[in-house]
């Protein structure tokens, strides 16, 4: 389940990276090629997870599936999976596999780096919170 967000991670390290230009390169790996395929790896893998997440929902109390942060949790990681791929078409419609994704795609990389961090406080949240809570009571 944690594959997706280590592939759009590393993919948009990798491109801010390239994009600032303060990179030298890995010997025979080009970076460009790379985030790209990280990207769309996480975009790829996200479905078999958001699935593993729905069983893993119908499984938690009713009062858990009830609450603010389960809800938060799946729009902001529906969230960060659309700006990705929003992201990986941008790049495939930009040229070719290899080529440096543009300032824009970068920002969308961004942005969903950010739905990230936010939808994992929120499965924090559920975990130690609610769920500890749920099992007390």
């Amino acid at each position: 389940m944690h594959f997706p967000i280590a592939c759009w991670a590393l993919g948009t390290v990798i491109d801010l990276i390239v994009w600032t230009g303060t990179t030298r390169g890995l010997p025979g790996i080009e970076s460009a090629a790379l985030s790209h395929l990280l990207i769309w790896g996480g975009i790829v893998f996200a479905v078999p997870a958001v699935v593993a997440g729905l069983v893993d929902y119908l499984a938690l109390p009713r009062i858990v599936q009830e609450g603010a942060a389960i809800n938060r949790h799946m729009i902001w990681m529906g969230s960060a999976w659309g700006l990705f791929l929003v992201a990986g078409v941008a790049r495939v419609q930009a040229g070719p596999f290899d080529a440096t994704a543009t300032w824009w795609v970068v920002l969308i990389e961004l942005a969903g780096f950010a739905c990230l961090i936010l939808g994992g406080r929120a499965a924090a949240t559920v975990v130690f919170d609610q769920m500890m809570g749920s099992r007390d009571g």
